[in-house]
């Protein structure tokens, strides 16, 4: 049963470890690690777009 359990657990821990998130700076929503925020003062900013 031991044998099961530590399987179980590497087998979870190894999916953790290939599912990181891969990041899209092409949608509409904010995300401050997208490469056109900018911090100031500790405060974000987002270059303004025009229409």
């Amino acid at each position: 049963m031991k044998k099961l359990l530590v399987l179980l657990f590497s087998i979870l821990i190894s999916f953790n470890s290939y599912g990181e998130v891969e990041l899209d700076f092409s949608l509409d929503t904010f995300c401050d690690q997208s490469p056109k925020v900018q911090v100031r003062d500790g405060l974000f900013y987002l270059p303004n777009t025009e229409k």
